[in-house]
């Protein structure tokens, strides 16, 4: 889903997500961000996750929004990834989630997290 995007990923997860993430798609978000897709992740903010994010501060913009305890992808606001349980209840090897292709909805949720992201809450 993520190699496909062409114009934008949108990243909304936790803190521990997020080190997962930095630490799995590193050299990904850096060919995303030569090709100019831009890159956005939301996630509550400790010491470490702050650290990993500098990783890839070049190329994905990053902010801590504390108030959104979801985890869900958005690419190209064509295509979304919710997952399904707070990681916090389940290993991250038996997470489960579900990846529709519905550009109406994806488009609504993209249009919902731009007011949470500008706001910055």
């Amino acid at each position: 889903m993520l190699e496909n995007a062409s114009k934008e990923v949108i990243i909304s997860t936790t803190e521990a997500g997020a080190l997962r993430k930095v630490k799995k798609f590193k050299t990904l978000f850096m060919k995303l961000a030569g090709k100019g897709v831009k890159i956005k992740i939301a996630a509550p903010m400790n010491k470490d996750v702050e650290e990993s994010l500098d990783e890839v501060k070049n190329y994905v913009k990053v902010k801590s929004l504390s108030g959104i305890d979801s985890r869900f992808c958005l690419v190209d606001r064509k295509e979304a990834l919710f997952f399904i349980s707070n990681d916090k209840d389940v290993h991250e090897t038996y997470d489960s989630a579900v990846w529709i292709s519905t550009p109406f909805f994806a488009e609504a949720f993209g249009t919902m997290f731009d007011s949470v992201w500008k706001d910055g809450k």
